[in-house]
């Protein structure tokens, strides 16, 4: 059986020590596509370790999945732009 730790707690085990707020966010509403799960007992939200660090790793994966495919596009553009610009398109 997982052991839970409470949110506030989980902030410790994030490499930039976000605020409770944040987490809550996370947990609720997600970020880029990734939602840390929790689990709900006598009202309040609990998460595990495990639970956070499947959490980071979505997260770091996402990012580099978005910032591959925007990097490629404004790229693209860039010189796409200077071929017009140069008359060769």
């Amino acid at each position: 059986m997982a052991d839970f730790i409470s949110l506030r707690d989980s902030c410790a085990l994030f490499p930039s020590t976000p605020s409770q707020s944040t987490v809550v966010r996370w947990a609720i509403k997600g970020v880029n596509g990734c939602q840390l799960k929790t689990a709900k007992f006598a009202g309040r939200r609990l998460t595990t370790i495990e639970w956070v660090n499947e959490f980071i790793n979505q997260t770091i994966d996402s990012s580099h999945d978005s910032y591959r495919s925007e990097g490629q596009t404004s790229a693209h553009k860039i010189a796409e732009a200077r071929l017009v610009k140069m008359g060769v398109l």
